[in-house]
């Protein structure tokens, strides 16, 4: 193709525009690229590359690229006016009347701005439609419904025009955290603090990402300055309550602290007055709403589509409440499972109380707890005859309002969490096939700690030639993350034992004769597909604990009553081989009947409970 643009009378430009009226966008792409290299092509390659990038979405960088080359231009070119139009779309005011101005006095020859296709304007309307950080506001809305790296794209082009702008930095750390992209959060929150100030809520992110990183002492530190500063915020409690769930001393008398101090703002932030309930009168329908979010993770919104569309519809009705539309990307677990849907973006508390009063909601269930920033005191407006939490709730932690949580609570006999049958795992005993036991476990940096991992050293030193397989959670990819790996396994001597194998959680736990969840907090999902691949998991509290019992399956020998028992409990199956090939055989069935697998008796159980609940309240006389 270089060739064929050195023999071109028309040059790159018209060779680029012939690729685009072909509808071959890359291969537009390699002629601009292919002629950068050659002296009288290249201010047109450059152009030309710049127009490709704004056809992308890159409107930062076409400009930064045009701004190289509008002085070599000359006195007949499109560079000036696309400039111009480019900046009226950055926000950029000063820009681009510069740039209008300029395109005055230099002639367009009208090569150039047709690569910019159809939906180019000219600079008349494009300057008559500027607004104020439009790059901003996208963002703003992306995020808001539930779409980060979205956000980012629109953020990312932003702080190339506004490199200062402090907001739309902290949106930017924000974003990153959402996708677990911690480190570079953390970068971003310090430098905004070293230019904004330190603000209780960059604080308390701060704070927030330095516990994903396994910083606990740090991150803590930086909840109680923000707390300090802010101490009748309620997110900023609720961030702080999540974040002492990965201490291993979560009981503390500190933890309880955050307890209290968050019941107390949630008790200060209280409505004045509020409305009765909606008295729980019998009916054929049970209306059971779902506040979801974009708080949650790939797995929680998958179980929680699942669920959603397993409730028997001749009995139930659900309605889904929720950031964004459901033909949204970030929605697409939960499509085709609910009976209603309601964009809840940007809803304040009031409004989405009365919406769901509007909806005749039965029973009410919110699914991202403590972190939905600006939804904390909801319960406590009495939107429905039934409230419930279930996920992202400390043990032992209720909001006010809240009839109970159906993570913790026994009372709904399914256990916590519906997890997934994982793919047809690998039969035979890794044990028996390698001549050495394989201990696994899906662990984060926050889950990381030196309690738990002097208990995973313990049982890697009692069982000779044994090895303990990491998921990779960004630790091959993050030279800092690596170093804490090998700085906590070798202060126990075990660092030589540790592997980091792919992330994909069928494929690790095949290959994994027991699983050792972390504690005090765990992702359950992981362990579930583990233990449906006939994987026992060893478990010390927490709601791996509560799912692991629910199963009815071998439960005294996976629940530890304390970490010593923890450590004894994986010693006995590595002492006994026979029993963990049999229960690799024999397991996957028991526990795939279970209803902690089985999404219609998951569902079929809370719809008798929630009944149960209502029809006590309906006997309650009025008043």
């Amino acid at each position: 193709m270089t060739e064929d643009v050195k023999r071109s009378s028309v040059g790159v430009l018209a060779a680029v525009a012939a690729e685009l009226d072909a509808g071959n966008i890359l291969g537009a792409i390699k002629v601009a690229e292919g002629a950068v290299g050659i002296a009288d092509q290249q201010l047109d390659a450059l152009a030309a590359i710049a127009a490709l990038a704004f056809r992308q979405g890159n409107v930062t960088n076409a400009i930064n690229i045009l701004g190289t080359i509008v002085d070599q231009c000359g006195k007949n070119s499109d560079v000036p006016e696309a400039l111009a139009v480019l900046h009226c779309m950055a926000g950029q005011v000063t820009d681009a009347l510069y740039y209008g101005k300029l395109a005055t006095v230099v002639k367009p020859d009208g090569r150039l701005i047709p690569l910019f296709g159809s939906t180019f304007p000219n600079f008349a309307d494009a300057f008559l439609r500027i607004e104020d950080r439009p790059f901003f506001r996208k963002a703003v809305i992306a995020f808001d419904a539930g779409h980060s790296d979205a956000a980012i794209h629109e953020l990312e082009q932003h702080l190339q025009a506004f490199a200062g702008d402090v907001e739309a930095l902290d949106l930017y750390a924000n974003a990153l955290a959402h996708l677990g992209r911690y480190r570079e959060a953390v970068g971003i929150l310090q430098t905004v603090m070293t230019v904004g100030g330190h603000s209780a809520t960059l604080l308390s992110r701060l704070g927030r990402n330095l516990v994903a990183l396994g910083a606990f002492d740090a991150g803590i530190a930086c909840h109680r300055a923000a707390l300090a500063r802010a101490p009748k915020a309620t997110a900023l409690w609720a961030a702080c309550v999540l974040d002492w769930e990965y201490s291993p001393w979560g009981q503390s008398d500190a933890r309880q602290q955050a307890v209290d101090g968050l019941l107390g703002a949630l008790a200060a932030a209280a409505p004045k007055t509020t409305r009765k309930p909606r008295q729980a009168a019998e009916k054929a329908i049970l209306t059971i709403g779902l506040l979801c979010g974009p708080g949650n993770d790939g797995d929680i919104k998958e179980m929680i589509g699942r669920l959603a569309a397993s409730f028997d519809r001749g009995t139930t009705e659900i309605v889904g409440f929720g950031p964004g539309e459901l033909d949204d990307a970030s929605n697409i677990s939960w499509r085709g499972t609910f009976n209603r849907w309601r964009n809840i973006a940007n809803v304040d508390e009031l409004t989405l109380s009365a919406l769901i009063r509007g909806e005749g909601v039965d029973v009410i269930v919110d699914t991202e707890g403590l972190l939905a920033n600006d939804r904390h005191g909801l319960f406590q407006r009495q939107c429905a005859p039934l409230q419930f939490t279930w996920l992202n709730m400390p043990q032992g932690f209720a909001v006010p309002g809240a009839h109970g949580s159906l993570a913790w609570d026994a009372e709904t006999g399914c256990g916590p969490l519906l997890l997934s049958i994982a793919g047809a795992g690998n039969s035979k005993l890794p044990a028996i096939v390698q001549g050495s036991v394989t201990f696994g476990a899906d662990v984060n940096l926050a889950e990381l700690n030196a309690e738990l991992v002097r208990a995973w050293a313990t049982i890697l030193l009692a069982v000779p030639d044994s090895k303990l397989v990491l998921l990779d959670r960004g630790f091959s990819n993050d030279v800092a993350a690596t170093e804490q790996l090998i700085e906590l396994f070798g202060s126990f001597g075990v660092a030589h034992c540790i592997d980091v194998v792919p992330a994909d959680v069928d494929q690790a736990f095949s290959g994994v004769d027991i699983a050792l969840a972390p504690f005090p907090v765990a992702r359950v999902h992981p362990y579930g597909r583990a233990l449906s691949q006939g994987v026992p998991v060893i478990a010390y509290g927490g709601l791996v604990a509560g799912a692991v019992a629910a199963t009815g399956v071998a439960v005294e020998r996976m629940i530890a009553a304390d970490v010593e028992d923890y450590v004894a409990k994986a010693q006995q199956w590595v002492d006994d081989l026979d029993a963990l090939a049999a229960f690799r055989t024999e397991t996957p069935a028991k526990v795939a009947a279970s209803a902690v697998f089985q999404p219609a008796l998951f569902a079929r159980a809370w719809e008798q409970m929630f009944k149960a609940r209502k029809a006590a309240l309906a006997a309650i006389p009025a008043g």
